[in-house]
């Protein structure tokens, strides 16, 4: 199993190695991780040249770790699961602390690398999240694909083994079909909510804009330097380009998002996968 793993620092350092997927324990109980393979050790999306044959997923709402673990045995599904480190303790403090309760990590093995560009990479990652049953009980922040997981030394580990691991090509082939049908949804659910707007006379704004749109002149920062959202122009298909993101209440430290096209209308857009954040660019 290709990865990455740092030994210290969360941002840089990581080494690209390969795993046995029985050994997974000795990485997750001591080192930083990821599903990124990164060029020069430095986390992030621009240096990103591969991805792992593993999907993680997080559970951090006290969905309980043996009955996962049960539920993946009874459906024959080949996974890895570790225990993390604010498993059964109080996560966070005053008001906005949470109790304790079992915090873990679901890795299922497939047979070859997950390689899709960034926004498809998370369709993919929620389509099989779907598929298992898992969209209400793991953490929505999983699918970036330069997410990392801190370590635990003291991990409680159990290995689910089939003989087998997931088809990357199968499950691929069936993904491109929920793809175009939650596309075709998402296309109906906007146009629905826009004929609502105009009835109400609100569909735009005093510079034209519908709400989910912003002007094409609007800042974006990239490792790069400063431009319009105008400038990406240029873009096709599954292209993006990294970038901060332009919600005013997201203060976005680490770039978490990136400027690409819609994949249903070709759109010029700004994703964030950190906050969910989803604006298009406007025609004024």
């Amino acid at each position: 199993m290709k990865m990455s793993i740092s030994s210290g620092h969360i941002t840089f350092g990581y080494r690209n190695i390969d795993v046995p997927f029985l050994r997974l324990p000795e990485i997750t109980g001591r080192y930083n991780y990821s599903c990124g393979l990164y060029s020069n050790g430095h986390r992030e999306r621009t240096n990103i040249i591969g991805m792992s044959e593993i999907l993680m997923f997080d559970f951090d709402d006290g969905y309980p770790f043996d009955k996962c673990a049960d539920y993946l045995n009874e459906v024959g599904i080949t996974a890895y699961l570790t225990t993390s480190r604010n498993h059964q303790k109080i996560k966070g403090t005053g008001e906005k602390a949470k109790p304790a309760c079992d915090r873990y990590r679901v890795m299922l093995p497939f047979d070859a690398p997950i390689n899709l560009p960034f926004g498809v990479y998370q369709d993919f990652y929620r389509y099989v999240r779907e598929l298992l049953g898992f969209e209400e009980l793991s953490d929505q922040q999983t699918p970036d694909n330069t997410r990392f997981f801190f370590p635990n030394p003291d991990q409680k580990t159990k290995f689910i083994l089939t003989g087998q691991a997931l088809s990357f090509s199968f499950l691929e082939e069936n993904f491109r079909a929920w793809q175009a049908l939650e596309q075709a949804k998402e296309k109906a659910e906007h146009e629905k909510k826009q004929k609502q707007r105009d009835k109400k006379g609100q569909s735009r704004t005093e510079k034209g804009l519908l709400e989910n749109e912003v002007s094409r002149h609007t800042t974006i920062h990239t490792k790069r330097g400063t431009y319009s959202l105008c400038d990406f122009e240029y873009l096709q298909g599954d292209d993006t380009v990294p970038c901060r993101c332009i919600n005013p209440a997201h203060d976005d430290k680490n770039p978490s998002a990136f400027v690409g096209r819609s994949r249903k209308s070709g759109a010029l857009m700004v994703r964030c996968s950190g906050c969910g954040f989803l604006a298009f660019m406007g025609a004024e």
